[in-house]
């Protein structure tokens, strides 16, 4: 393919720069020299795209002053660039196999889920299967291995376009670093550059029309276009519903820290005790689920519950095992603060009376 046009030129140069600079900068970023600072690196990468813009603008002022320009000139240019961003792509599927990717340091995953930024849950979700990251790996491998020859470049974009775009989507709503970002926003520009050169083959590919159109058009009367969108129609309508049935017990879900205990009328200093038999925290969960927690994460109780929002009164079960069953019966007081509600409650032989302050 020749670029002839100044735009085409610049084009093709801005983003041979651009990845020329995301190489430089997943190259410095790890593993470099002493001798080699950050500055350096930066400078570099910046030298790399600031060269590739003056180049085109040469380039295409040489061809307009009647110097020859040869095809092999802009393919020479088109090749530099599918190494570059074959490699660039490649590197981080090489990465994922050797476990340099999605690995979180042990201090960041001893933290609750609920502190972690996205970025971390992002990581530690995808680390958690290593199979998984392994066939991520082989498409980016293998897909850009299909982009360097042309026979096969479509396909390789096809392979790499989606793995890409997923990871920049990712990158973007799950607030990564800026550098993941940059890197993610690189490569997607680079596959779709590439996609957009071949349009006219792309339209010709999707919309070609042949020898059984004629056939098909006549099947493509209103009714059945309508019992078509009928699935989508069908399906909203399901969910619909589905999301607007009465939750009876929707004013009580959320977390509760427990502020004050009574155990057979016998007060209980929540906030000095360490006992692990002492109540701290009750979660009215989603999918009617409690969950009796006891002043640490891996001491909890966890059954299901029933809400009479009339009465204001809750049975909890909770099946420990098949031959034992605990029940806790409560009744629900709400207090001068709406965000404390006092639980006057019957488990076993103990009475209880707790004071609760919801979180969330």
């Amino acid at each position: 393919m020749q670029l002839k046009s100044f735009f085409q030129k610049f084009a093709a140069c801005f983003i041979l720069g651009i990845t020329l600079s995301a190489d430089v900068l997943l190259v410095g970023r790890d593993k470099r020299p002493i001798w080699i600072s950050p500055a350096m690196v930066f400078g570099l990468a910046g030298l790399c795209f600031f060269a590739s813009i003056i180049y085109a603008i040469v380039w295409y002022f040489k061809t307009k002053s009647k110097e020859e320009d040869l095809p092999q000139k802009s393919q020479f240019i088109l090749d530099f660039i599918r190494y570059a961003l074959a490699f660039n792509v490649a590197s981080f599927g090489w990465k994922k196999i050797f476990g340099q990717q999605f690995v979180v340091p042990q201090h960041i995953a001893d933290i609750p889920m609920s502190q972690q930024s996205g970025e971390w849950l992002t990581w530690f979700y995808f680390g958690h299967s290593y199979p998984f990251a392994c066939i991520v790996a082989s498409m980016q491998i293998v897909g850009s291995l299909l982009f360097l020859f042309r026979k096969t470049q479509m396909l390789g974009l096809f392979v790499l376009l989606p793995v890409m775009l997923n990871i920049l989507l990712i990158n973007v709503f799950y607030e990564m670093n800026g550098g993941a970002l940059m890197q993610s926003i690189v490569l997607v520009m680079g596959v779709l550059y590439f996609l957009l050169l071949e349009w006219d083959k792309l339209m010709l590919f999707f919309f070609q029309k042949n020898e059984d159109d004629a056939s098909l058009s006549v099947s493509n009367n209103p009714i059945k276009n309508i019992v078509r969108f009928s699935a989508i129609v069908f399906a909203l309508l399901f969910v619909y519903r589905l999301e607007n049935e009465p939750k009876q017990n929707e004013i009580l879900i959320g977390s509760y820290d427990v502020k004050s205990l009574k155990v057979n009328n016998k007060a209980i200093n929540v906030d000095s005790c360490i006992m692990d038999s002492t109540l701290t925290k009750i979660y009215f969960d989603i999918g009617d689920v409690c969950v009796l927690e006891f002043n640490r994460s891996n001491r909890r109780k966890i059954g299901h519950y029933d809400f009479d929002n009339v009465q204001k009164q809750i049975k909890l079960t909770f099946e420990q095992s098949p031959e034992k069953i605990e029940v806790l019966t409560a009744k629900l007081i709400q207090l001068e603060d709406p965000q404390q509600m006092l639980m006057l409650a019957k488990m076993g032989s103990d009475s209880l009376q707790i004071t609760l302050q919801k979180l969330k």
